[in-house]
């Protein structure tokens, strides 16, 4: 007589928050398992698969701002303050006009980096002294060759400075 048994466990995390706090945790943590390299099979599907990945961090970098402008008046600013804050970073308004251009395939509005960026190329890379790989998003700005991950590192500076000038940036969230 043979036995099967299956077992299954399911666990609730005690934060079931969504707000701006969680998703600021949430992009953190992508943002380091993006940096990772990768142990499995590198193929061109693999390589499409990360690379999307690191374009959806982007997009989520980016729409932060939505729970930021959620939550400004129990925070103690203005909506607008943090599109002003993005309008006035370099950094964040690339990752604006790439998650833009990555919902909507083009752009409605001017830049608002002043220029438009796009997708270069997509390639997978090893990455040395480990037995991993990446997938390399090049983002051309203008005549500039950006890497993907790095503007999405670029962004999150760029939001650490921009919370800390609204004053909404606690330590516990860094």
């Amino acid at each position: 007589v043979g036995v099967q048994v299956e077992v299954y466990s399911t666990m609730v995390p005690g934060e079931q928050s969504r707000g701006w706090e969680r998703r600021w945790k949430n992009l953190k943590s992508a943002l380091q398992e993006l940096s990772r390299p990768i142990s499995g099979v590198m193929s061109g599907e693999s390589i499409h698969s990360e690379a999307q990945r690191l374009l959806s961090l982007i997009v989520d970098i980016y729409n932060i701002k939505d729970a930021l402008k959620a939550e400004a008046t129990s925070l103690g600013i203005r909506p607008q303050a943090v599109e002003d804050a993005i309008n006035r970073d370099p950094r964040l308004t690339l990752i604006a006009d790439l998650a833009n251009l990555e919902k909507h395939a083009t752009l409605s509005k001017p830049p608002r980096s002043g220029i438009i960026p796009s997708v270069a190329q997509i390639v997978g890379q090893d990455v040395r002294g480990t037995k991993g790989w990446r997938s390399v998003v090049t983002i051309r700005h203008g005549t500039t060759d950006l890497d993907a991950l790095e503007v999405a590192k670029d962004g999150i500076l760029g939001w650490e400075d921009a919370l800390g000038n609204l004053g909404i940036f606690p330590s516990s969230v860094s």
